[in-house]
């Protein structure tokens, strides 16, 4: 009862109330691995990064093959720098459900960060494959194209990304970039 409360806490924008009842539910029930990735969502949500960590870690032992929680701790250990540690949550989520494609667009963006731009592509391309297609993703195509020199493809997923979203700050500053 107190998960399903969070939850209509969260869906009315009051975090601080879900994110009592998502503890109160960890708390009484602490084997129930949905009580602790909802109560980490909220705190990601919040900015309490280390503590949504140690929440979605919880819901990661008692559930080893919670996807969701996989890729959403890799978003947390991005947040906090921890990218090889992102990297391995996000590769655990593609091993447990690989037609999902979030986990491969955020491994694609931590690659990014690491200017590894052959891997950021080869995972972006597989989440637009898995029908994931947005500004965001296209403008992280476009870097990652930009970063291996091919300018006409980075140049084209930027003018896409615009199109999507005229005003993607990504986009609009990698045309900027790019040699006329």
């Amino acid at each position: 009862a107190l998960v399903v409360r969070g939850g209509l806490h969260e869906e009315a924008g009051d975090l601080s109330a879900a994110q009592q009842d998502y503890a109160k539910a960890a708390e009484l029930e602490p084997e129930n691995d949905s009580a602790h990735f909802h109560l980490g969502n909220v705190q990601e949500t919040l900015g309490l990064f280390e503590q949504a960590l140690l929440s979605y870690d919880a819901a990661i032992r008692l559930n080893p093959e919670h996807d969701d929680a996989y890729n959403s701790r890799g978003r947390v250990l991005e947040e906090l720098g921890r990218y090889e540690q992102a990297i391995d949550s996000f590769t655990a989520s593609i091993r447990i459900d690989p037609a999902d494609p979030a986990p491969h667009y955020n491994r694609g963006t931590v690659w990014l960060t690491l200017d590894n731009f052959a891997k950021a592509l080869e995972d972006l391309e597989k989440a637009i494959a898995l029908g994931l297609k947005d500004a965001d993703l296209l403008a992280a195509r476009g870097l990652a194209h930009e970063g291996l020199g091919n300018i006409e493809a980075a140049r084209a997923d930027f003018r896409a990304a615009l199109v999507d979203d005229p005003t993607n700050d990504s986009a609009i500053d990698g045309l900027k970039r790019l040699p006329q």
